[in-house]
C-alpha cells in the first residue's frame, strides 16, 4: 500500500509538524493529509502548539513565517475537537495586536468557522470574551458571527441567540462602538426582527459605527426569509470541512509564475496592456472575479482608510441590498 506522500514511508508525527512549521513553496498538502491520517496521534500535539500559542501569542508572533499555528487551528476544527474550544477563545482574548498579526486574514475569514467547528457546548467563555472591549475588534465580531453559525447549523435555537444577544445589551459598555457594531451585525446576519426595536435605539444613540452597517440593511435583513440569510451568511462562515480545501488557495503557497502579468498601460478603449500578452481578439470571455482585498489595503470606496478600519465589516456581513 502507498503511503500519504507517495514516496514511500509513512511520515511520522515529528515529520509532520515540521512540515508545517515553515512551509517554502507550495501548500504542505501531503503533510496536511498525512495529519488527517493520523488524526488520533497528532491531535494531542496540535492541541500543546495551540496551548502555547494561547499562552503568549506575541513570542510565536516574533517567529515570523512559523506557520503551524494556523495549520493546528484548521486541522482541529476539521476534526470537530471540541478540546480545543477554551484554547482557540483564549488565543483570541490575547493582546488585539499580536492577534491580528500572528492570525492575519484568518482572523476574519476563518475564525467564525474554526470556532463554531470547534464549540463545546458552553457560549459563556465566548460571551465573556466579547464583552471584553480589549480583545481584537475584528475577533470579536468573528465571535458573534460564529454564534449565528451555530444557530444556522441548528446547535442554538433562535430562542437561545437572542438570550445570547439580549446579554450583550444589558453588558456592553455604552461608549464600546466596536461591540455594539458587531452586535448589529450579528442581528442582521440572523434575521432577528423582534430585536429591530432595540437596534433603532442603538443608531439614535449614536453607538453604531456606520462606515460599517446602517439602519437600513439591517431592516433589509431582518426581514429576509431564514433559508436566504443563511445561504447568503454560509457563503463566508461555514463549519470547516477539510484544512486542505480551507488553506490550499491561500495567496501564499501560489506559484509567483502563475501570477497575473504587470500592468504597462492601457489600450484607447481601456483595455489593459500586459508584458508579453497576446494581441487582443473578439472572442467573448466570461469577466474576471474582482480581486481579493486585504485588510490592510487601501479601502476601494476611496475613504483613504484601510479596508479594515471601513468597508470590511459591511463587506462580509449579509450583503442585504443586494438579491
Amino acid at each position: 500500500m502507498l503511503d500519504i506522500d507517495q514516496g514511500c514511508r509513512r511520515m511520522t508525527v515529528p515529520e509532520i509538524l515540521r512540515a508545517l512549521e515553515q512551509p517554502v513553496g507550495l501548500f504542505p498538502q501531503a503533510a496536511v493529509e498525512a495529519a488527517v491520517e493520523q488524526r488520533e496521534a497528532i491531535t494531542p500535539e496540535l492541541l500543546r502548539v495551540l496551548a502555547g500559542v494561547a499562552d503568549d501569542p506575541a513570542a510565536y508572533v516574533k517567529r515570523g513565517d512559523y506557520s503551524l499555528p494556523l495549520f493546528a487551528l484548521y486541522l482541529l476544527a476539521q476534526f470537530r475537537e471540541r478540546r480545543a474550544c477554551p484554547l482557540v477563545l483564549r488565543l483570541a482574548a490575547g493582546p488585539a495586536e499580536a492577534v491580528d498579526n500572528l492570525l492575519g486574514d484568518t482572523i476574519t475569514e476563518g475564525l467564525s468557522c474554526i470556532v463554531a467547528s470547534v464549540f463545546d457546548g458552553d457560549p459563556e467563555p465566548l460571551i465573556r470574551v466579547v464583552l471584553n472591549p480589549r480583545v481584537n475588534e475584528y475577533a470579536r465580531d468573528s465571535l458573534l458571527r460564529a454564534l449565528v453559525l451555530l444557530h444556522f447549523e441548528d446547535q442554538l435555537t433562535q430562542a437561545q441567540l437572542v438570550e445570547i444577544l439580549q446579554r450583550f445589551w444589558r453588558e456592553l459598555g455604552p461608549d464600546d462602538v466596536p461591540g455594539w457594531t458587531c452586535l448589529v451585525c450579528a442581528v442582521a446576519d440572523a434575521g432577528l426582527r423582534q430585536l429591530l426595536p432595540q437596534v433603532r435605539d442603538l443608531f439614535a444613540a449614536g453607538r453604531v459605527d456606520l462606515h460599517q452597517i446602517t439602519l437600513e440593511d439591517v431592516r433589509c435583513g431582518v426581514f429576509r426569509p431564514r433559508h436566504w440569510l443563511m445561504s447568503k451568511f454560509k457563503r463566508h462562515n461555514h463549519l470547516v470541512q477539510s484544512a486542505v480545501e480551507e488553506m490550499s488557495w491561500w495567496a501564499c503557497w501560489q506559484d509567483e509564475s502563475e501570477a497575473e502579468p504587470e500592468s504597462i498601460g492601457f489600450e484607447g478603449d481601456g483595455t489593459p496592456q500586459f508584458l508579453d500578452s497576446p494581441a487582443p481578439t473578439t472572442t467573448t470571455t466570461a469577466p474576471p472575479t474582482a480581486p481579493k482585498i486585504g485588510r490592510n489595503d487601501p479601502c476601494p470606496c476611496g475613504s483613504g482608510r484601510k479596508y479594515k478600519k471601513c468597508c470590511l465589516h459591511k463587506s462580509t456581513a449579509a450583503g442585504f441590498g443586494g438579491g
